[in-house]
């Protein structure tokens, strides 16, 4: 085989062929958004039930290598912090498992359930609730020196909505409730719709390139 040869053949299977079967999909999702046709409908909705279960494979196989680089890491030279940080992970993961196959409930059980809202729902939990605070905080440093227009619509709203959440303020202002929630249900849901369309058109976009040679998409740069 030829050196071009060999060139073409990896580019098929790196770029073309995953390149195409997400155009055929996408080209799938989208005649069923404009077209009434029942096989069309049962086709989609098939490939959704197998996209969940590709990602829960996918979550499952990136959850096994984290266990085994922390299990790996343990017979390295680490810190202290280091080793706590994989023998807590490691303990944790190991009694979620045990309790979720010895539980006659399974992931239903109390004891279960104890543990995974634990070790998952409260630190979710304090994660987003840190996040918040820091966009909250973010935009009222941006609020006392506004420049721009993105700037002054972001700190408003978010004013907005801080009192539309705050009990006492809708007690003494009524007017806030209704104009929180038309916040909420419009703007929040018309922003939310406007991104998902940029983001499928930019989708459509980068198969269109890649389908043409002029995007060389992750798994080539990766494997090149």
């Amino acid at each position: 085989m030829t050196i071009t040869e060999r060139i073409t053949s990896r580019r098929t299977y790196q770029r073309t062929i995953p390149i195409f079967i997400v155009a055929l999909l996408i080209g799938i999702f989208l005649a069923n958004y404009f077209f009434v046709y029942d096989p069309l409908k049962a086709i989609t909705n098939e490939l959704s039930l197998w996209g969940i279960i590709i990602t829960a494979g996918t979550l499952l196989f990136g959850n096994l290598i984290l266990v085994i680089v922390k299990a790996r890491s343990l017979t390295t030279k680490q810190t202290r912090r280091e080793r706590f940080d994989a023998v807590t992970f490691l303990s944790v993961a190991a009694l979620i498992v045990v309790l979720g196959l010895v539980d006659p409930r399974g992931i239903r059980g109390s004891s279960f359930l104890l543990v995974y809202g634990i070790t998952t729902s409260l630190l979710s939990t304090a994660l987003w609730t840190n996040a918040h605070l820091y966009y909250v905080w973010a935009v009222i440093q941006r609020l006392v020196r506004v420049r721009t227009l993105e700037v002054a619509v972001l700190a408003i709203s978010t004013l907005l909505i801080i009192f539309y959440n705050t009990p006492f303020t809708i007690v003494l202002v009524p007017q806030f409730s209704p104009l929180g929630e038309w916040i909420i249900t419009v703007v929040n849901r018309a922003v939310q719709r406007a991104t998902a369309a940029c983001l499928a058109v930019t989708g459509i976009v980068v198969v269109v390139r890649g389908l043409v040679g002029k995007e060389p998409g992750l798994i080539e740069m990766e494997m090149a």
